[in-house]
């Protein structure tokens, strides 16, 4: 058989301008919906957070960089909150990102929790992790917030240790008590991946105040389950004094402190070893010393009312200056 060599190179050729010309059209489309999307940047402002977005992710410009670019996140937090329609901002991404997709762009440069964080930002939290919304229906506007393990409340949304000087927690409650009532607020300390809640009491001089407990360590009761489960057994409320200060006024009034001499471990008061503490720092108020036989221990109660034991060759006890 016999093949003609012209019509099989014919084919050949319109085979290839067939290609050549289906890639330099898609080059054509991308190109113009580009300049379509670079053109709605000063009217619309999903099209301005989009090319915002695209300068933040590929900061040289070159598409093939992209991998290689970095990401600007400062800037990517700064835009998010501005966000009023988060699927029309990727819309206009693809118009100038040559059909890339936002969201795939953003989980290739951000962790699963910052992307998280991104979406919750665009969305006010509709998607995404609810820690960055403003508001959410886990977190309940007045009901009771009651202790599920010992808890420290705080003043402030953030976490402090408790060996720190100045520290932010005004008490440690026990397991089952009544701290207060929900604000429906609260506040993600992202550093040390913690929720705090707020909640508000009256301290014992009838002053309402606002507190922050972590939401771990919680949970949120309506009034009728209160009262259902108070049938059974009451729930003794927690009442918060001022900030620093116990129960017992005299514990705060008391003429020396504990102060650590060296890097020294914490134990509590069945000398179970709690933590450690560094050198210079000040424990507490001394409450009484004891000779073990295996060595001296200083017994000292914190400024949240706790108390704890701390080796007498790693601390002294002197008189507090006012």
């Amino acid at each position: 058989m016999k093949f003609s060599t012209n019509k099989n190179l014919d084919a050949l050729m319109k085979v290839g301008a067939s290609i050549a010309l289906f890639f330099i059209s898609k080059k054509v489309i991308a190109k113009q919906q580009k300049k379509s999307g670079e053109a709605d940047m000063d009217t619309n402002d999903a099209a301005g957070q989009a090319a915002s977005l695209k300068q933040a992710l590929n900061p040289s410009g070159y598409r093939w960089m992209k991998n290689i670019d970095g990401t600007d996140k400062e800037a990517i937090w700064r835009i998010a909150p501005q966000i009023t329609n988060l699927d029309d901002v990727n819309t206009h991404y693809k118009k100038i990102a040559e059909g890339d997709s936002l969201y795939d762009d953003l989980q290739g440069s951000l962790s699963p929790d910052e992307y998280q964080k991104f979406l919750s930002l665009g969305t006010k939290g509709k998607v995404g992790s609810y820690y960055y919304a403003s508001k959410s229906d886990k977190v309940p506007f007045n009901q009771w917030v009651i202790t599920t393990a010992e808890a420290n409340v705080r003043k402030t949304p953030k976490y402090e240790s408790k060996y720190s000087i100045g520290n932010n927690i005004a008490k440690l409650v026990p397991k089952g008590y009544k701290l207060g009532a929900s604000t429906g607020k609260f506040a993600y300390d992202e550093k040390n991946k913690v929720l705090f809640i707020e909640f508000w009491t009256f301290t014992k001089s009838g002053q309402k105040k606002t507190y922050y407990v972590a939401k771990s360590q919680i949970e949120f009761v309506t009034k009728e389950e209160l009262a259902k489960r108070e049938k059974q057994t009451k729930i003794p409320l927690q009442v918060i004094e001022g900030f620093g200060k116990t129960e017992n006024e005299n514990d705060t009034t008391s003429k020396e402190e504990v102060i650590s001499t060296d890097t020294a471990i914490v134990y509590d008061e069945k000398f179970n070893q709690i933590g450690l503490t560094p050198k210079n720092v000040v424990m507490g108020f001394p409450v009484m010393t004891l000779n073990t036989g295996k060595g001296n221990f200083i017994q000292f109660q914190t400024v949240q009312g706790v108390k704890r034991w701390i080796r007498g060759n790693a601390a002294i006890i002197q008189e507090r200056r006012f």
